[in-house]
């Protein structure tokens, strides 16, 4: 059951982080962040980077 809710957590974390990444500057400057806000408060694993390859 362990492995199933964190399974869980982490295709919402990647859906909520998804759905941010779609907004434009507007409408993330609407919400209180810059671009740069959101991709330090929601950053990609490490393994997701392209910078890491």
């Amino acid at each position: 059951m362990k492995l199933k809710s964190a399974l869980s957590r982490r295709l919402a974390l990647r859906r909520e982080r998804a759905a941010l990444m779609r907004l434009d500057d507007h409408l993330l400057d609407d919400i209180g962040l810059t671009r740069a806000d959101a991709l330090r408060a929601w950053p990609a694993p490490a393994h997701w980077r392209a910078d890491n390859r």
